[in-house]
């Protein structure tokens, strides 16, 4: 901060400029960004779109300037000036004036108004005249800010920017990054926007180089070669703490790389163990929203020929691994069908030696092994980070010990940095501990675990006698744990353990960090140090069940999912609700909240369209006492997921069987839900007779007008498919009088479009038209472009016809 604030402020013939070390510890000298952008809103808008991407919504800009600099002249020439040239001369004077122009710009593209993005605030009169060196005009330069603000049109301007950057919900006249630089994004949102923003928390971003890097320049540079030919398929193995993580997100962020391939996203396959989870994070990472079938979503945009992508999978052995025993595995397969795409380019990161088998890769194929630092890159790297000026005998010591394994040098220099320890009692402690380890067999741990094994017993781990306990449940959360709700978990805690203290002291010695690329940020474990834990360190009882109970009320008071509210916490949790959930059922720890938690997520899994279905199958496979209508709804979830992954034999088998089961439980709702499932099952297997058996009197019974439209609708489109068009009219004529009263404006709106359909079929052009003007009104209004669409194509079609009669 200190040095960024010495560049950004080193205006020639004030002060100096400053020299600071860049890639490689080469040096960069910097002044004043006035002499090249006395404005910067371009290049601010353009880092912006950078770092956080293209299709990222930008609710305002604001622009500060430091006073308006009135009519430029030039003075008399003094002997000084004289002797500058002409043309010297002409650039300063355009310079002066670029703080305007580019405002200037920015207003006449997005005005200067309340309901704008754009605010520009720069004092009009008496400041811009004041030099830099006229310090002791500061009182001139508050009057007349003060004179400005009192403005009733800027002081409506400043509340209006108050008021968004409090409540940015509010506004809806945030536009894309994209747009914001003047550009068309290269992808809309997906047909389907909700109006609800899906703020995923997601083990996928767009990378950022996060760490310094010592001793990889060889390695980069092949890298950044193969990356910059276009289709390349890169594979990075190495044990754990070699530093693969970093290596990739240094080549991603190389400049030759982005120029090449705007489009880069990093997704850590930490905890995803299988296809469905990594699609999903695939689909966050490249924004998309419709989410009917996700496997061609996806594959759909990274074959698009006008997008070259870089996919970096970090941490790839997680998914791989756990789908290792299935033939054909499904991993391979999807790695298969991606690595021939033309424009799409892959980074695995592996720990270990064995690269993936049978995958197709391309010609432009680079395999790197990632080995250790040599003393020299071992030294500058823990020289960087401990913050020491030379490296005195027992670095030396310690630096030879851990043979220049990244991760444990900079564990060891951490403790250093913090003050901790001095590099004397550091080596000692090493001299302590290496006996032990040694013991474990000639097969002995990495250097890392011991380096792991030194920050679990620094004195400030010893001092506070919560830190391991911590330490040991967060290794429970594949990732981690938001900072929002810390005090939840807390209050599921016993009253004498402080979490947020332990959490800080893991921070301090880096055994734990916080992710600033999710928002809110998560306090997380680095992996290979939540492996060593989870494997070594015990678990005490109390924090588990406090664990298990805080998840447990977490999703059963966040139940709904088609509460946007809910979307900004609830995925970003659903990987160590999995987790959580998993153990606690295999344990046999089945109480009816954690069943219906259970349930819950199920259902949250359907809604986000990553349908999981082994937490279902446990809990309906499970022996203990349930009570008939818990049992019936774990069955039915079962049976939809099922339906969602198009396992229809399944789904009909699981859906007979919750019949049955909310029959014995007397729950005519539940029971009518899975007739309308059946339904559904039975429409897909073209079994059109079956599929007429509606649940509509069962939900008239239990008074669920909306139950009764959907299946009215459902009704609609079975009698559309065996063409019996008066039927289907009379049928759809009724769910859209029920969807209207249950003011279910999306129901409706299909209902209508569905009716459009049936009067074109009869040559009713005039009531087609009719009917889907008022579909296109509704579906504008759920946000639902695929459904637009539907309905403009089918106008369309109502014209044509129309032109053709009359021709």
């Amino acid at each position: 901060m200190e040095k960024a604030a010495r560049a950004t402020t080193a205006a020639p013939t004030f002060f100096k400029r400053i020299s600071i070390p860049g890639v490689g510890g080469i040096e960069e000298t910097f002044i004043d960004a006035g002499i090249r952008c006395n404005n910067p809103a371009e290049q601010v808008r353009e880092e912006a779109k950078r770092l956080f991407g293209e299709n990222r919504t930008a609710s305002v800009l604001v622009s500060i300037g430091t006073g308006h600099p009135g009519t430029i002249g030039l003075s008399k020439p003094d002997v000084f000036q004289r002797l500058l040239p002409s043309e010297l001369i002409s650039t300063l004077k355009n310079i002066a004036m670029d703080c305007e122009s580019v405002a200037d710009q920015l207003a006449s593209r997005y005005g200067e108004r309340e309901e704008s993005v754009y605010f520009r605030f720069n004092v009009t009169h008496g400041v811009g005249q004041i030099s830099l060196e006229e310090w002791e005009k500061i009182s001139e330069i508050v009057t007349h800010t003060r004179a400005y603000l009192q403005d009733p049109r800027i002081s409506a301007y400043v509340d209006s920017v108050v008021q968004r950057l409090c409540d940015p919900s509010s506004y809806d006249t945030g536009i894309s990054l994209a747009l914001l630089c003047g550009q068309i994004p290269h992808r809309m949102l997906g047909s389907e926007q909700m109006s609800f923003e899906f703020d995923t928390r997601s083990t996928s971003y767009e990378p950022y180089e996060s760490a310094v890097m010592f001793g990889r320049d060889d390695e980069k540079s092949t890298l950044v070669t193969t990356l910059c030919k276009g289709h390349a398929h890169v594979i990075i193995l190495g044990g754990s703490g070699m530093g693969k993580t970093t290596l990739a997100l240094s080549a991603l962020c190389d400049v030759e790389v982005i120029k090449k391939h705007p489009s880069r996203h990093f997704i850590s396959c930490e905890g995803i163990y299988s296809v469905e989870a990594l699609l999903t994070e695939l689909a966050n990472a490249l924004c998309i929203w419709k989410r009917r079938n996700l496997y061609d979503e996806v594959l759909t945009l990274l074959c698009q020929p006008s997008n070259p992508i870089i996919l970096c999978l970090d941490n790839f052995e997680m998914i791989w691994e756990a789908e290792a025993n299935v033939s054909p595995s499904p991993i391979e397969q999807f790695l298969s069908r991606i690595s021939k795409i033309p424009m799409l380019s892959i980074i695995l990161t592996l720990r270990g030696l064995q690269s993936p088998l049978n995958v197709p890769w391309s010609n432009n194929r680079c395999v790197l092994a990632v080995k250790l630092l040599d003393i020299d890159s071992s030294q500058h790297l823990f020289e960087n980070i401990s913050g020491v000026g030379t490296i005195d005998i027992y670095t030396e010591k310690l630096l030879r010990e851990v043979d220049g394994v990244p991760l444990a040098i900079k564990l060891l220099a951490s403790i250093v940095q913090e003050g901790l320890e001095t590099t004397v009692t550091l080596w000692r402690a090493w001299e302590k501990e290496r006996t032990s380890i040694v013991k474990h067999g000639s097969d002995r741990p990495s250097d890392l675990e011991l380096s792991i094994q030194l920050s679990l017993d620094c004195p400030q781990m010893r001092q506070d006698r919560n830190a391991t306990d911590t330490l040991a449940i967060f290794s429970l959360l594949p990732d981690g744990l938001s900072k929002g709700l810390l005090d939840e978990f807390q209050s599921h805690l016993p009253d004498d353990f402080s979490l947020r203290q332990s959490l800080a002291t893991l921070q301090r010695v880096s055994l734990a960090y916080r992710n600033r690329t999710t928002n809110p940020e998560r306090i997380q474990l680095l992996s290979p140090i939540r492996h060593f834990v989870l494997e070594n360190l015990p678990k005490r009882e109390a924090l588990v069940e406090g664990l298990i109970g805080f998840y447990t009320q977490f999703l059963n008071a966040k139940w709904d999912c088609t509460d946007g509210t809910l979307h900004k916490t609830v995925p970003q949790e659903l990987l160590n609700v999995h987790s959580v959930l998993h153990d606690a059922i295999k344990a046999e720890q089945q109480d009816t909240a954690l069943i219906r938690a259970s349930i819950c997520f199920t259902r949250w899994s359907l809604y986000i369209g990553n349908p999981v279905e082994d937490i279902s199958r446990q809990t309906t496979d499970s022996k203990a006492q349930l009570p008939g209508d818990i049992r019936a709804d774990c069955v039915s979830c079962l049976a939809e997921v099922f339906l969602k992954r198009a396992k229809l034999d399944e789904a009909e088998d699981s859906l007979n069987r919750a019949v049955e089961l909310h029959r014995q439980a007397q729950d005519v709702l539940g029971e009518a839900a899975d007739l309308q499932m059946l339904a559904d099952v039975f429409l897909r297997c073209d079994k059109l007779d079956e599929a007429e058996d509606s649940p509509v009197e069962l939900h008239r019974q239990t008074h669920s007008v909306i139950g009764e439209a959907n299946d009215l609708q459902q009704l609609g489109y079975g009698f559309l498919r065996r063409d019996m068009l008066d039927e289907a009219e009379d049928s759809l004529n009724r769910a859209v009088e029920l969807h209207r009263q249950t003011h279910s404006v999306l129901g409706e709106a299909t209902d209508l479009q569905m009716l459009g359909y049936v009067f074109l079929r009869r040559s009713k052009l005039d009531e087609a038209e009719d009917s889907l003007n008022r579909a296109v009104e509704l579906h504008r209004q759920a946000h639902s472009v695929l459904g637009e669409a539907y309905d403009l194509q089918m106008l369309a079609d109502v014209f044509l016809r129309r032109e053709q009669l009359e021709g």
